[in-house]
């Protein structure tokens, strides 16, 4: 598992609160240049639908704003588009275009794109 981590520059580990406590939910990892980040997450099994949601708009929002001021860039699968529309309709995210055959086999990705926050919010 530790060789498939390497290419990656940046890993996090993705935190929720659960009915046993706060528990790793997922682990997202990333190449960045320092302003880009192109993440890629693997979900613990135990990771709800409500886990999933409230961790990427959470990630997203504090992605946006100082100190790390990110660009993030997702070209997600169409299975899912509906996840991270749902995610543009709280204004983290914005769909950019369809990416035509990114994924192969005829298989077009939705591309979503963060928008940055200028300052304390």
């Amino acid at each position: 598992m530790a060789e498939l981590l390497l290419p990656y520059n940046e890993k996090f580990v993705l935190v929720a609160p659960t009915k046993l406590g706060v528990r790793s939910v997922g682990l997202m990892v990333n190449m960045t240049d320092g302003y880009r980040m192109e993440p890629y997450v693997i979900w613990s099994p135990e990771a709800s639908p409500r886990n999933k949601f409230e961790t990427m708009l959470r990630f997203m929002h504090d992605m946006r704003k100082p100190p790390w001021s990110r660009v993030v860039l997702i070209r997600a699968k169409m299975i899912d588009g509906p996840f991270f529309e749902r995610l543009a309709a709280y204004a983290v995210l914005r769909p950019l275009s369809k990416i035509e055959d990114w994924w192969g086999s005829g298989e077009d990705a939705p591309f979503f794109q963060t928008r940055l926050i200028r300052g304390d919010e």
